[in-house]
C-alpha cells in the first residue's frame, strides 16, 4: 500500500507501480536462486572430496566394495546436482534481464533515473553469475572422475573375477586328476 504525498504523485506512480512489483520479484528471485546455488555447491564440493578420497583409496589398492558399489548412484546425484546449479545460474540471467528491463521500464515512465541501490544490485548480481559460473567450471571435471573410476573399477572387478575363475579352473583340473588317479588304483584293486 503506498500513500502518496499528493495527486500528481499518486498519478506519477500508479503507471510504476506495477512495474516495481516485477521489479522486486526479480530481485527475490535472483537472492533465492544464488542462494540455492551456494548450498548446492556446498553439497557437490563435499561430494567432490569424498570422491577424490574414494580415488585415493582405491589408487592405494584399499578396496571399499560397499564405497565402490556407490559410485554409479553418487554419480547420477552429483550430475543432477551439477545441472540444477547450472539451471540456478541461467534462472539468475534470465531474472536479471527481467529487472533490467523493468529498471528501463521505470526510467521510461517517470523520465528519471532509478536509485542507485537499483543499479549497484545490477553488478552485484552480476558478480553472482560470474561466481556460479565460475563455480559449475570448477565442479564440472569431477563428471569424468567419475565416468574413469567407474571404468577402472569395473576393469579392474573383470581382472579379479578372470583370476578367480583361473583359480577354479586349476583347482577343478587339479580335482578332476586326483579323482581320475584314484579311480584308477580302485579299478586295480
Amino acid at each position: 500500500v503506498f500513500l502518496y504525498q499528493n495527486e500528481a504523485i499518486e498519478r506519477q506512480a500508479d503507471p510504476v507501480y506495477r512495474i516495481l512489483q516485477n521489479l522486486l520479484l526479480s530481485y527475490h528471485k535472483i537472492n533465492y536462486f544464488y542462494a540455492q546455488s551456494l548450498l548446492l555447491k556446498t553439497l557437490l564440493e563435499q561430494q567432490y572430496q569424498e570422491l577424490e578420497c574414494l580415488t585415493e583409496d582405491y589408487a592405494k589398492q584399499n578396496w571399499d566394495n560397499q564405497a565402490l558399489k556407490t559410485i554409479p548412484q553418487n554419480s547420477l546425484k552429483y550430475y543432477q546436482r551439477l545441472a540444477f546449479l547450472e539451471d540456478q545460474a541461467k534462472s539468475v540471467e534470465v531474472n536479471l534481464q527481467n529487472y533490467q528491463e523493468c529498471l528501463q521500464k521505470i526510467n521510461e515512465k517517470t523520465g528519471q533515473k532509478p536509485p542507485n541501490y537499483f543499479l549497484e544490485f545490477e553488478q552485484t548480481t552480476q558478480f553472482y553469475l560470474e561466481q556460479m559460473k565460475a563455480n559449475f567450471g570448477f565442479l564440472s571435471p569431477a563428471l569424468h572422475l567419475y565416468e574413469k573410476l567407474l571404468l577402472t573399477v569395473q576393469t579392474q572387478i573383470s581382472i579379479d573375477e578372470a583370476k578367480i575363475q583361473k583359480i577354479q579352473n586349476q583347482k577343478q583340473a587339479q580335482l578332476g586328476q586326483i579323482f581320475a588317479g584314484f579311480g584308477t588304483s580302485i579299478a586295480l584293486v
